[in-house]
């Protein structure tokens, strides 16, 4: 039997039996008063080694090692930027975006030099006689550029009113008195050798036809540079509609004359009426006959 005490320490110390276990199992006798001598003394030593070996704290309260961060919450290296994110090639200002070399203005573009405004000398006045002698006549040029222009190779010719092949009146300009040039809206007059000798400043070498013809000036190349038919004449230099045939008047005469000097529609009907007031080497006048 085991004894139980009950009390406190220094206290009186009463001790009642407790039966085995087996016993209170088994019996089925009602119980009794007698339930032995318990001992309720409580013990001085609260030292640790009055704790047995089982009741000490047990070495698996200790963190366990499966609370170790497991390795996979750890930053992982695959947080850095992919290098998928880096900036593509083909995302970058492509090299196409410079100008192509077809973007060039194509040097047809440019101003080619047979637009620059060309500017010839002109005839400015014609008188095919007077009553007095079919060779009181004369031609005269005009330049009616802002500048100087060259008289070197150019060439005064004739053609009667039906013809095509050209009659040299003066084959070189540039040795006429005016010189190697002519001023700016200076004049240049040819005459027939029975004409006014102190106005001119060359001879023709041939005549020209009341009736009808033209004249032409043309350049080295032979090129037209400008040209003007009357009368009857039906050649290659008459320019729109052929002007009126002058009539025969005495000195002065009556003479074909574009007003004002170097204007030029191109239309002979309208660029040259007849004056009775020719005017060799000065600003033109129209005086109706």
């Amino acid at each position: 039997m085991t004894l139980f005490a009950v009390g406190c320490a220094e206290a009186t110390t009463k001790l009642y039996p407790i039966p085995p276990m087996a016993d209170l199992l088994s019996s089925e006798e009602a119980p009794t008063d007698d339930l032995g001598t318990l001992d309720l003394s409580v013990s001085n030593d609260l030292s640790p080694t009055a704790i047995t070996p089982d009741q000490a704290i047990p070495s698996d309260l200790s963190p366990p090692s499966d609370l170790t961060p497991p390795s996979d919450l750890r930053k992982p290296s695959d947080l850095s930027p992919p290098s998928d994110l880096t900036v593509l090639h083909d995302l970058r200002v492509p090299n196409d975006l410079t100008p192509p070399p077809d973007l060039t203005p194509p040097r047809d573009l440019s101003s080619p030099p047979d637009l620059t405004p060309s500017c010839d000398p002109r005839i400015n006045e014609v008188l095919t006689g007077t009553t007095s002698s079919g060779v009181e006549e004369f031609v005269e040029i005009y330049n009616p550029c802002p500048g100087p222009i060259s008289l070197s190779k150019i060439k005064l010719v004739y053609r009667s009113a039906g013809g095509n092949s050209d009659i040299a009146l003066f084959d070189d300009l540039s040795t006429s008195t005016v010189g190697a040039t002519l001023a700016s809206h200076g004049y240049l007059v040819l005459c027939g050798t029975g004409y006014l000798p102190a106005m001119t400043n060359g001879d023709l070498k041939g005549g020209l036809a009341e009736a009808g013809g033209g004249v032409a000036l043309r350049d080295q190349s032979n090129r037209i540079l400008d040209s003007m038919g009357w009368g009857t004449a039906t050649n290659a230099y008459v320019r729109g509609t052929v002007a009126t045939a002058p009539k025969d008047r005495a000195r002065p005469g009556r003479s074909l004359a574009r007003s004002p000097d170097g204007v030029d529609s191109g239309d002979n009907l309208t660029d040259f009426p007849n004056t009775t007031l020719p005017t060799p080497g000065k600003t033109n006048q129209i005086v109706a006959p």
